[in-house]
């Protein structure tokens, strides 16, 4: 009785942890998140991904964790 227990809850824990990994492995992968900007007026501006505004924001964002990053 006791082992049927303990196989019936190794089981159930199996098959959670078995849909689990499913789950997260078997989704559609995300699409990146477009950068935005927050406006003075509380309106959020969402730059197109292919534009130069774009590209120099993610540059500056380098540049600025290079700095924060750097070992005296």
């Amino acid at each position: 009785m006791k082992a049927r227990r303990l196989t019936l809850i190794a089981l159930a824990a199996g098959s959670i942890a078995g849909l689990l990994w499913w789950r997260r492995r078997g989704g559609t992968p995300s699409s990146p998140t477009p950068a935005q900007l927050g406006l003075a007026d509380g309106s959020v501006h969402v730059l197109d991904s292919a534009g130069a505004a774009a590209a120099e924001l993610e540059g500056l964002s380098v540049a600025v964790r290079g700095a924060m990053t750097e070992q005296p």
